[in-house]
């Protein structure tokens, strides 16, 4: 099979449905995926700068702009069903035989309720196992849920602002590693973070700014001084409230490491909820019950691959999913196994200006991996 036919078979997949198709700029805002994503995407995006300095970048996935044009609409609500057909762009290492620039093929569902008997994330499941099946390829499943991840760190007691660095952390291959260095390393004293976090929000900025006119530092094509000025506040913060325990840091490691088929990997989550270190346990509890629940309803509604794997840790190559998330891929493809994925994120819809009960899940496949695969 040829990428341009299996281009075509996951378009016809996405076809069926009946959805609306989006061809969103090429060019995106960078400070967007910025606010998304932090700093770690300028080591993953092609950026570039207006002519004011600001921050652009090529679309390094098709989501994210698409989703865009639809909650863009005049009038709302955006269409039900939207998909897109078009290149993105990434950084690659000198070396790598990843790719810098392909095609994504993919939908994405908009609403705020579905039949009860079929979850959106069945369906987006369901029809991303459909697309690989049309190019001829019997893809292996990975899935994961960020919901989980979050209720096992709050479970542990971890609360604002160090739960969302703990997630940052276990959202990096070797980000709980750093993080305990981190821990580890003596609090150094900052002036400066000390004068800024001192300071009225309002004023941090100015005085900011003022700091490094005076010591000769020009800002360009970096954030702003007002946004330096809210992580520098942030982080001074964060320092001085009370941190994660090793114990918490060593059951959430347990947590992500799982990795093992559909019903094994269940059982190892759950197996995890006598763990000392989980200070509230009724929340992990009622979350590992519902991702429980829900993960045998779908195998029930979907004919999964015989290789479907449970890993609570799956991420994907963006963090801004908040419930399932899967990831398809063919191991004879080696580094470049990843077919594609998917899941939910309906906290994403609300920070593009969608509607607050707007929910959101999607899929999208990558048809020159897949054309390989089939070969």
């Amino acid at each position: 099979m040829t990428p341009a036919e299996a281009r075509a078979a996951v378009r016809a997949v996405v076809e069926a449905a009946s959805p609306v198709w989006i061809d969103p700029p090429i060019v995106q805002p960078g400070a967007l995926y910025l606010e998304l994503l932090g700093e770690d995407v300028r080591r993953r995006a092609l950026m570039l700068q207006d002519e004011d300095g600001a921050d652009l970048c090529l679309r390094p996935d098709m989501t994210v702009p698409a989703l865009r044009v639809a909650l863009a609409q005049t009038p709302p609500p955006p269409p039900p069903l939207i998909a897109y057909d078009g290149l993105v762009f990434r950084k690659q290492a000198s070396g790598s035989a990843r790719e810098r620039e392909f095609v994504q093929v993919g939908a994405e569902w908009i609403g705020r309720a579905w039949p009860a008997a079929q979850t959106p994330e069945t369906e987006v499941v369901a029809r991303a196992l459909e697309g690989c099946r049309a190019a001829g390829v019997e893809p292996a499943l990975t899935l994961g849920d960020a919901s989980l991840v979050g209720a096992f760190v709050r479970a542990c007691g971890v609360g604002a602002p160090w739960d969302a660095r703990v997630l940052r952390a276990l959202a990096r291959p070797d980000g709980l590693r750093a993080l305990r260095d981190a821990l580890a390393a003596p609090v150094r004293e900052d002036p400066m973070a000390a004068a800024i976090a001192s300071l009225p929000q309002e004023n941090a900025e100015r005085v900011l700014t003022e700091m490094l006119r005076l010591g000769g530092v020009s800002l360009v094509g970096a954030r702003s001084a007002g946004e330096i000025a809210d992580r520098v506040r942030a982080k001074y913060f964060t320092d001085g409230e009370t941190k994660p325990s090793a114990a918490a840091l060593e059951l959430l490691s347990a947590l992500v490491a799982i990795n093992a088929p559909l019903a094994e990997g269940v059982a190892s989550m759950e197996r995890l909820l006598d763990n000392p270190a989980l200070t509230k346990r009724e929340e992990a509890r009622q979350a590992a019950a519902s991702v429980a629940a829900h993960l045998a309803a779908l195998g029930e509604q979907v004919d999964l691959p015989a290789r479907t794997h449970f890993a609570p840790g799956l991420m994907r190559g963006v963090g801004y999913y908040d419930g399932l998330v899967f990831e398809l891929e063919a191991a004879s493809l080696g580094e470049r196994a990843s077919l594609g994925g998917g899941g939910r994120y309906d906290a994403l819809v609300r920070r593009l200006g969608g509607e607050p009960d707007l929910c959101a899940a999607g899929f999208v496949l990558r048809p020159q991996r897949l054309a390989e695969a089939a070969s």
